[in-house]
C-alpha cells in the first residue's frame, strides 16, 4: 500500500463552504452559464498512427459477433432475429476478458436504406450499430465495421453483376459516405472493411474481382473524402468472395489510397467437410490437413512480404461433437497467423443447443446470456495458437494438448500512477512452471479509468481501478490498483455543460460540451447506466424511466455534471402490426420483404390485417416484374415498428394468436390450427413466423413447398390475402409490476470527514429520513478528488461516498439526488505530496504524451515545434499524404520522462494561499520484451 508523505486534512466544519439548490424548471437544454465566450469541443479522438506490425499486435485475436447485426428477413435487419440475446457491455467484456481484442460486427443495412430519400440509412439502425462500437473502445478493443449480407450473392443489393452498376456504385457511395460521417472523429480501434463476400452469379472471375476492386477504390475515396480521422484510418478490403485463392491467384490488387500503408487485405477461411457441412462424416481434423492448411494460407506472403497486413475476417468449424478436433484446427490457424502478420477473427453465431441430436451444428464460442465460455477449451486453444511461440509449419502441435496449468507469477508492480492518456507496458515475471503452456489474460474493472490487453494499459479517466492477470486454466492471478491522475499543464481548461437534458426512452442526444479550449480532452460517466448510458464521444443514450446524472471530466480534473431526465414516449402500450410477404422468387431475381398497411393495436380482441399486390407492392417489386402472392417463403404478421427499425424490439411481455381466417383472392383457406400460440419470439419481437412458412410449415392445407418455395395450391397468381386472427393475453411491459413507492429527498445537509488514510469520507444526511432515492455525488475537480463509486443509495436517511485525495487544492463535492435537490461542499487537501511505492524511494508517474491539445490543420511540411520523437516516429511509420486531409491525427508516444512542478495550494475557511510547490520525479516507463514470457 501507498504510503503518504505528509497529512491530508478536510476543511474544518466551520470553513466549509456550502452551496445547495433545488433543480426545476425543465427543459431539454438548460446551461449553467452560456456567457464565459466558450466554442464546443472538439469531437475528433487523438489518433494514433500506428504500422501494420504495431496494428496486427495490438488487435491480438479477433471474434465475430455473428448473426446479430447482420441477421435479416427479407434483407430487413435486426439484432436479435437470427440470435435472441441483445448486445450489451457486458458481453463485449466477456469477449475482452476471454483473450480477445478484436470485435467484428457484420452488419446488413438492407432496407434500413431508404432508396427514395437519398439512400438515407435508419438513424435508429446507424445508431444501434454506433452503440456496439462504443462497447467495444470502452475496452479499447479493435473493432471493425462492414456491409455485410447486402450483397448475399446476389440476391441482395449489392450486385456485382448487375447491368446497371451505376446505380449499385451511387447506392454504395451514398451509404460509405454516411457510415464514414458517423464515425469520421473515431481513433485509430475503428476499422471499415469495404464488404463480404460479394460474388457474381457465374464463374467469370476475373469479371468479378474486376468489379470488387473498382468497388473497393469507390470505399476508399469515400471515406478519406470525409477527413478528420478517416484521412488516416486503417481499412480493409478483400477480393471475390473474400477467398484466399481468388484474391492470391487472380488479378486483384489493393485500391490506391492517399496515404501509405493503411490498408489490410479482408479474406475468410472454412474447410467446407470439417468446418461447414452439417453431418458427422467428417469430424477429424488431421496433420495432412494441417500441411495443406499452411500452404494455402503461404498463398497469402504474396501481400504480407510487401508490407501488406491480412484480416482473416471469418474462420472457424461447426460443432459435431468434436471438440479436440475443433481445438487443434483452431489452434494451428492461430499459429499460422501469428507467424505471417495476420489477424484472426473467429466466427461466433451466438446461437446453440446442445441438447440437439446428433448436434445443433453451432459456431459459438461465448454464451451471450451468462457471459461464459461455451467451450473454454476452444478458447484456450485459440489464445496458444496466438501467443504460444512455436515452428510456421505447426508441426508441433497435436491434438488432445494437455494444459499445464500456471501455478504462480509475479507482478512488475503492485501500484501504478499514471496520467489520463498516457499508455504504460507491464508484463508477468517468474511464471510457474516453467515448462507451462497456459494463457495469461488481463482485465480491468473500471474501462473508463483503465484499459488493459496483454500487459498494455491506457489510462482513460482520472480515478482508481484494479486491473488483473490471470491465467486462463485455472484463473489464478494477481492484481494491481492503477491510479489515473489529470494532466500536467492541463490545468487552465474551462468547462460548461447543459444542466439538464431530457429525453424519450431509447432516444439519444449528445453531450454538448463548451470549453475554452476546442481540443480539450474530455471523458464522460453517468451515475446510472440502467437509466442512460454514456459513450466515450459524449453520446447519451436513455435506456429506461428515470434519472441519471452525466458528468464531463477535462484532462485537467475540471468537471461539470448534467442532470438527465429519461420518460416514456406516447403510445408505449399500443402496438403497430402489419402482414409481411417474403419473396423467394428466382424467376424475378426478387428475395425481398413486403408489407401491407398496418394496424394499431391496444390490447386483446379480433383483428383484421390485409396485403393486396396493386397498393402494397413496393416499387423495386414491381421494377423486378412481381405482382402475384407466389413463390414465397413466408407469409406472416410482424410489429411494423420493428420492420421499420423504430423499435428493437416489442413492448410486449406475452401475447397469444389464434388465426380464424386466412382468405386468398376471397378463397377462404383451410385453418389447421388448434389452439393459440405465442406471437413472440425469443427475442421479444411480435413476429408470427405463419401462417405460411415454407421451413417450418403453415398453418393452412392448401400450401405447396419446393426448395423452401411456397405457393398456394387452390388460387393461381393470387393478388391478395386477408388474415384474420385473434389475440389474447396482451401484456404490455411495465403494466404488472407494483407501484414503487418512492419517497423523494426534499433537503441535504452534507459532511467531511477526513480518514487520514488519503481518503474522505462525504456524508450526505437526508430529509425526510425515509427517503429512498439514489444520491449521486459528483467532484468539481477530479485532479485534487476522485470519487470511484459515485452513486449511492440513500439508507436510514443517508447516503456516503469515499473521496480519493490526488493532489493539493480544493474540489467542490456536490450530491445530486434523483428528484432534484443538490446540495455543495468544498473539500481541501493540504500537505499531500506524492505517491511513494513500497519498492521505490520515488514512485513513477506516468506521463500523458507531449503534444498540443488542439487538433490543427494538416500542413505539407512537418511544423517547426514538433518534437524530434513524434517527427522520427511518423517518418518511420507513414508515408505524407498526396492529398492533404482536414485535420491530422494526434499521434501518441510515451516519451522519455521530465521533472514538471505543481504550485501546491492550501485551502484555509475558504482562503487560497500558496504554499510549497512539490516536485514530482516522472520517470520513464519500462518496454515490455516483444517476446511472450
Amino acid at each position: 500500500m501507498r504510503k503518504m508523505i505528509g497529512r491530508m486534512c478536510a476543511i474544518a466544519t466551520a470553513a466549509v463552504v456550502l452551496a445547495g439548490s433545488v433543480m426545476s424548471g425543465l427543459s431539454c437544454r438548460v446551461y449553467a452559464s452560456d456567457d464565459k465566450g466558450l466554442v464546443a469541443a472538439a469531437t475528433q479522438q487523438p489518433f494514433r498512427v500506428l504500422s501494420a506490425q504495431e496494428m496486427v499486435r495490438e488487435m491480438g485475436s479477433g471474434w465475430n459477433l455473428g448473426n446479430t447485426m447482420d441477421g435479416h428477413t427479407g434483407f430487413t435487419p435486426n439484432e436479435t432475429l437470427w440470435q435472441h440475446v441483445e448486445t450489451t457491455k457486458q458481453v463485449i467484456k466477456t469477449v475482452h476478458d476471454n483473450g480477445f481484442n478484436t470485435v467484428r460486427i457484420p452488419v446488413t443495412w438492407g432496407t434500413m436504406i431508404d432508396d427514395e430519400n437519398g439512400y438515407a440509412i435508419n438513424d435508429k439502425w446507424l445508431s444501434r450499430v454506433q452503440d456496439i462500437v462504443d462497447y467495444c473502445v470502452e475496452q479499447d478493443m479493435y473493432v471493425i465495421v462492414n456491409i455485410h449480407h447486402d450483397g448475399a450473392e446476389q440476391t441482395g443489393w449489392l450486385r456485382i453483376a448487375s447491368d446497371d452498376i451505376d446505380s449499385v456504385k451511387e447506392k454504395y457511395e451514398a451509404v460509405w459516405k454516411q457510415i464514414a460521417e458517423r464515425f469520421k472523429d473515431y481513433d485509430e480501434h475503428l476499422i471499415f472493411e469495404s464488404m463480404n463476400e460479394v460474388t457474381g452469379p457465374g464463374n467469370n472471375i476475373q469479371f468479378d474481382m474486376d468489379r470488387v476492386m473498382e468497388l473497393n477504390q469507390l470505399f476508399v475515396d469515400t471515406v478519406r473524402g470525409t477527413g478528420s480521422n478517416n484521412a488516416y484510418r486503417w481499412l480493409s478490403v478483400p477480393g471475390r468472395y473474400t477467398n484466399i485463392t481468388n484474391t492470391t491467384q487472380y488479378d486483384f490488387r489493393l485500391p490506391e489510397d492517399t496515404v501509405e500503408n493503411r490498408l489490410f487485405l479482408s479474406v475468410h477461411y472454412y474447410n467446407f467437410l470439417f468446418g461447414l457441412a452439417e453431418n458427422t462424416t467428417y469430424t477429424e481434423w488431421t496433420k495432412e490437413m494441417t500441411d495443406e492448411l499452411v500452404e494455402e494460407f503461404a498463398q497469402l506472403e504474396k501481400f504480407t512480404s510487401q508490407g501488406v497486413p491480412v484480416i482473416v475476417g471469418e474462420y472457424g468449424a461447426v460443432d459435431k461433437r468434436n471438440e479436440a478436433d475443433r481445438a487443434y484446427h483452431y489452434e494451428v490457424v492461430n499459429r499460422i497467423c501469428n507467424t505471417g502478420m495476420i489477424v484472426a477473427c473467429y466466427w461466433d453465431n451466438g446461437e446453440y443447443d446442445l441438447t440437439k441430436e446428433p448436434t445443433d451444428y453451432n459456431f459459438t464460442l461465448i454464451d451471450r446470456e451468462s457471459c461464459e465460455p461455451v467451450y473454454p477449451d476452444l478458447v484456450a486453444a485459440i489464445l496458444r495458437g496466438k501467443y504460444l511461440a512455436g515452428p510456421s509449419d505447426c508441426s508441433d502441435l497435436s491434438k488432445g494438448t494437455e494444459i499445464i496449468p500456471i501455478t504462480d507469477f509475479g507482478l512488475e508492480k503492485d501500484e501504478l500512477c499514471i496520467e489520463v492518456g498516457a499508455l504504460y507496458e507491464t508484463s508477468v515475471k517468474d511464471i510457474l512452471p516453467e515448462d507451462t503452456n497456459d494463457i495469461v489474460l488481463w482485465k480491468t474493472d473500471d474501462p473508463s479509468v483503465a484499459t488493459v490487453y496483454d500487459g498494455r494499459i491506457r489510462a482513460r479517466g482520472i480515478g482508481t481501478t484494479t486491473i488483473t492477470a490471470y491465467s486462463q486454466k485455472d484463473g489464478y492471478g494477481k492484481s494491481m490498483t492503477v491510479t489515473v491522475i489529470a494532466q500536467k499543464g492541463a490545468d487552465n481548461i474551462e468547462l460548461s455543460v447543459p444542466e439538464q437534458l431530457e429525453l424519450d426512452t431509447d432516444s439519444y442526444t449528445y453531450i454538448d460540451a463548451r470549453t475554452n479550449d476546442a481540443g480539450a480532452y474530455l471523458t464522460y460517466r453517468s451515475s446510472n447506466e440502467d437509466i442512460a448510458t454514456v459513450s466515450r464521444t459524449g453520446k447519451v443514450l436513455a435506456k429506461s424511466d428515470g434519472v441519471a446524472y452525466i458528468t464531463t471530466t477535462a484532462a485537467s480534473g475540471k468537471s461539470a455534471t448534467t442532470r438527465v431526465v429519461v420518460g416514456h414516449k406516447a403510445g408505449a402500450n399500443e402496438i403497430s402490426l402489419a402482414v409481411n410477404v417474403y419473396y423467394n422468387d428466382n424467376d424475378h431475381s426478387f428475395f425481398s420483404n413486403e408489407y401491407g398497411e398496418p394496424i394499431t393495436v391496444t390490447g386483446d380482441g379480433t383483428y383484421t390485417l390485409t396485403f393486396d399486390c396493386e397498393e402494397d407492392l413496393s416499387d423495386a417489386a414491381a421494377k423486378a416484374g412481381v405482382d402475384s402472392l407466389s413463390k414465397m417463403t413466408a407469409i406472416y404478421i410482424k410489429d411494423h415498428a420493428v420492420t421499420l427499425g423504430q423499435e428493437k424490439k416489442s413492448k410486449l411481455v406475452s401475447c397469444n394468436i389464434m388465426y380464424d381466417s386466412v382468405v386468398v383472392d376471397g378463397v377462404e383457406l383451410t385453418v389447421t390450427q388448434t389452439e393459440p400460440k405465442s406471437a413472440l419470439k425469443s427475442s421479444g419481437i411480435f413476429d408470427t413466423n405463419d401462417p405460411i412458412n415454407s421451413w417450418d410449415g403453415s398453418m393452412v392445407e392448401e400450401v405447396s413447398v419446393k426448395k423452401h418455395v411456397a405457393d398456394f395450391t387452390t388460387v393461381e397468381n393470387p393478388k391478395t390475402v386477408e388474415i384474420t386472427f385473434t389475440l389474447s393475453d396482451m401484456e404490455f411491459e411495465g403494466t404488472d409490476d407494483m407501484e414503487n413507492v418512492v419517497v423523494d429527498v426534499e433537503g441535504m445537509e452534507l459532511e467531511v470527514i477526513d480518514n487520514e488514510d488519503g481518503t474522505y469520507s462525504v456524508i450526505a444526511n437526508v430529509s425526510p429520513a425515509d427517503a429512498n432515492e439514489k444520491i449521486y455525488f459528483a467532484s468539481s475537480d477530479e485532479s485534487v478528488a476522485s470519487i470511484a463509486e459515485p452513486t449511492v443509495q440513500v439508507t436510514d436517511g443517508k447516503a456516503a461516498v469515499t473521496a480519493k485525495a490526488l493532489t493539493i487544492g480544493g474540489s467542490t463535492i456536490t450530491a445530486y439526488s434523483e428528484s432534484g435537490v443538490a446540495e455543495s461542499i468544498l473539500l481541501g487537501v493540504s500537505g499531500i505530496t506524492e505517491y511513494v511505492s513500497e519498492a521505490d524511494s520515488v514512485g513513477d508517474i506516468i506521463p500523458a504524451p507531449e503534444r498540443d491539445i488542439k487538433h490543427e490543420e494538416s500542413t505539407e511540411e512537418t511544423s517547426e515545434t514538433t518534437s524530434e520523437a513524434d517527427t522520427t516516429a511518423r517518418e518511420s511509420e507513414t508515408q505524407q499524404t498526396t492529398q492533404e486531409p482536414d485535420t491530422e491525427p494526434v499521434q501518441a508516444d510515451v516519451s522519455a520522462g521530465n521533472v514538471s512542478t505543481m504550485t501546491a495550494i492550501l485551502i484555509i475557511a475558504g482562503v487560497v494561499v500558496v504554499a510549497a510547490v512539490v516536485v514530482f520525479v516522472i520517470l520513464k516507463p519500462k518496454k515490455k520484451s516483444d517476446s511472450k514470457e
